[in-house]
């Protein structure tokens, strides 16, 4: 009695509805490595996997990706090891890392959160529903309680069997289905990928893998389909738009390799340097591209990829880069300016040839920028204009260009410089007056990374979250993991109409900015 007394006391102290969060479903999406699925399961609408970095939603009546639902949704942990959709309730029930969690998709609700510490059962392998009671399993070991009780109690004697399980009591074995034959993924460098998780509804079957996506087959006509789902390494340093897909690159993370995806459609790939000739890392610090080929500044020189045959190039010092650490690149024309830590160079676009410019011998060239056509240059000596072939240095009424440039963006009207633990210097050229923006106030970090903007908002990425500048009203707003961003290191920003994309250390956010309850 004593043992079921604490189970009882500890479920009513814990479980209690999700409030207090500041998180909006609606508007904040985290894309993340979701590197293996751990459990499948399938409503009428969506199918849900989930994964090493939350739960992926298939949208079965659009046929397509759904935004995902990790912590910037308020996912309570990293890991969704199981998944299991109640029928008759219409809710989804996760076993994360930390909790018991139950989820009411249609409105985006987290209806209820138990710590699993305060579970009777220190692993869960299995849960299941039937109309009146719900079951977790631990190996064996079964406790259940009444809907809506969530008073956990012992379960001895025979299970009932109108039992829906989803778990280990739940899984489907792949080698009912011959055509599946030899039972495990493969790409076309011939890696072996692991299926770790199998659903099916009739004739639909969804496998999922361990670092190679999900997998959709037609059991009738055995006709099956790959998605490409979240990226290849969690750190992102680069986003690139081509077109409706997305190429994406970071250094040093906790995966490897270079991704294009489209997030929707699930279609894309993983670029990996131990799989490809030509291309020499899987570390990206910047990419910029046009309709022929993608540009991607590595640590081992610049890397180029030509759409149309698929094939990649490595350029370093040997063919005339002053660096092989590529930080910068902007595409002038035809003429890709390239910035290394060790100085400046361009690519000729007719002759192929890598022209070094003497001018930034031996300096860390770590941005650029153009202003009315002609090019901006931000080093760790300072700022230069680039103007009929010759180089201007401009300086900052403090002297802070002295101590770096690391971010530059081009506004209507004006001009801003992210400078090395300075804070931010904004140059307005009609009235040829600066203002300055400073650590800790506004700026929430000491290192900016990053800048971009619109017509109504400049946004700074910093190692303490993101700052937002709101043009008109002359206000300054931060945002952090508290509101929704995947890490406070925001390394990269991408604006688009309606969203802006932040490349943090652990992962990819997408913010739906202009969502009327987003405070302006």
């Amino acid at each position: 009695m004593k043992s079921k007394f604490l189970i009882i006391v500890f479920a009513i102290l814990y479980a209690s509805p999700i409030a207090g969060r500041r998180y909006n479903p609606f508007v904040w999406t985290t894309y993340k490595e979701f590197s293996r699925i751990h459990s499948i399961t399938i409503n009428m609408d969506e199918v849900y996997f989930g994964t090493d970095g939350g739960i992926l939603r298939f949208n079965r009546i659009e046929n397509k990706w759904d935004s995902p639902v990790t912590k910037s949704d308020g996912f309570p942990g990293e890991k969704a090891e199981i998944v299991a959709f109640d029928r008759t309730f219409n809710k989804l029930w996760i076993v994360s890392d930390k909790s018991l969690v139950v989820y009411i998709p249609q409105i985006s609700f987290w209806e209820r959160e138990i710590p699993r510490i305060s579970l009777p059962l220190t692993s869960i392998t299995s849960i299941g529903f039937n109309r009146d009671r719900i079951f977790l399993d631990g190996n064996g070991t079964v406790y259940s309680s009444r809907r809506g009780a969530f008073i956990w109690e012992k379960w001895t004697g025979a299970l009932p069997s109108d039992i829906e399980w989803s778990g280990e009591k739940g899984k489907v074995s792949i080698r009912d289905y011959p055509f599946l034959t030899p039972y495990y993924a493969s790409d076309e460098y011939f890696n072996r990928y692991e299926y770790t998780a199998v659903a099916v509804d009739n004739k639909d079957m969804w496998l999922g893998t361990d670092r190679y996506g999900v997998f959709y087959n037609n059991t009738l006509t055995w006709i099956g389909i790959h998605y490409f789902v979240g990226i290849a390494n969690n750190r992102v340093d680069a986003i690139f738009r081509d077109g409706e897909s997305y190429w994406l690159g970071g250094k040093y993370g906790t995966g490897k390799g270079i991704t294009h995806i489209n997030f929707d459609t699930g279609e894309g790939k993983y670029f990996r340097s131990e799989d490809i000739y030509g291309m020499n890392s899987n570390d990206a610090f910047i990419i910029t591209g046009d309709k022929k080929s993608i540009w991607l500044g590595t640590n081992t020189g610049l890397l180029c990829y030509k759409k149309d045959e698929g094939v990649w190039k490595n350029y370093s010092m040997f063919d005339g880069l002053p660096g092989n650490f590529v930080i910068s690149l902007i595409l002038k024309g035809d003429t890709l300016f390239i910035g290394t830590t060790e100085g400046m160079a361009l690519f000729l676009p007719e002759t192929k040839e890598i022209v070094s410019i003497e001018t930034f011998n031996n300096i860390s060239v770590n941005a650029f920028g153009t202003y009315e056509g002609d090019l901006l240059i931000g080093t760790e000596g300072g700022v230069f204009l680039r103007k009929d072939n010759k180089f201007e240095n401009i300086s900052d009424p403090d002297g802070d260009f002295g101590f770096g440039v690391k971010a530059i963006f081009v506004d209507d009207d004006a001009i801003w410089f992210g400078t090395r633990r300075k804070g931010i210097d904004v140059y307005y050229p009609d009235s040829m007056k600066w203002e300055e923006y400073q650590y800790p106030t506004p700026i929430p970090g000491e290192w900016i990374f990053s800048i971009s903007g619109d017509k109504d908002y400049i946004w700074v990425g910093t190692d303490n979250g993101v700052s937002r500048y709101n043009k008109k009203l002359k206000m300054w707003k931060t945002f952090t993991e508290t509101d929704g961003l995947a890490h406070n290191e925001v390394r990269t920003i991408y604006v688009e109409k309606n969203y802006v994309w932040f490349g943090t250390k652990k992962g990819l956010t997408r913010f739906r900015y202009r969502d009327p309850s987003v405070p302006q």
